[in-house]
């Protein structure tokens, strides 16, 4: 392990000042993917968490004063923000708005909670497709510089052309390395964000039976 890092390092201090650049880039690249992979991680999973707690406790009590008690404690439940508008528009109503009314609050306020779950997401995806061609480019200008080596000392011997060649491919592999988990996350995130999208939209659903029910 320590071998490979120093051979890793050894090549990135001999490769040109084009392909380092492009390497620092995506190291850069790197460390802002995981860093939202872990933000979105813990974010998501407390959404899920407190979501499920917050709907039994919905199904469990019959009166709508009551739940609002515990609201502080589901900050982080989407589906509390939604309860949260539609008991507004029923006070607003004194309890008797028309349907179309809660509905709407309802949507909004569904809207404003996935856009706060989805921010940040697409710059994975952008990270994840750019990644690879940045790390090419790194690579197509290092083997280009192998090239101009060769034209300098007028051989074209393996141990002549091998290095910069092989400092070259490491761009390529750089890129693969930052693109692979920001695709794959994005992909995993996207499906966890489109549950609980579809928690929302049934949530709408119920709000207005127990509604009608009380």
């Amino acid at each position: 392990m320590f071998a490979e890092s120093s051979n890793f390092l050894s090549l990135f201090f001999h490769a040109g000042w084009v392909v380092r650049g492009v390497l620092l880039i995506l190291v850069t690249l790197s460390v802002i993917s995981w860093s939202l992979i872990l933000q979105k991680f813990f974010l998501l999973k407390k959404a899920q968490k407190l979501n499920s707690q917050f709907f039994k406790n919905f199904l469990a009590e019959k009166d709508f004063k009551n739940i609002t008690t515990s609201l502080p404690h589901f900050d982080k439940a989407p589906l509390a923000h939604l309860f949260r508008a539609g008991y507004r528009e029923l006070q607003a109503f004194k309890n008797n708005p028309p349907e179309n009314n809660i509905i709407g609050a309802i949507r909004k306020e569904s809207g404003l909670q996935l856009s706060n779950l989805e921010k940040s997401i697409p710059f994975l995806a952008t990270i994840g497709s750019t990644s690879p061609f940045i790390g090419l480019f790194g690579t197509v200008w290092g083997i280009y510089d192998s090239f101009q080596t060769i034209g300098m000392q007028k051989s074209a011997a393996l141990a002549t052309v091998a290095p910069g060649i092989a400092e070259s491919l490491i761009a390529t592999a750089a890129g693969l390395f930052v693109a692979i988990p920001a695709v794959m996350f994005f992909n995993h995130y996207n499906n966890k964000i489109h549950s609980i999208a579809q928690q929302m939209d049934h949530f709408e659903i119920d709000f207005l039976n127990a509604h009608r029910r009380g």
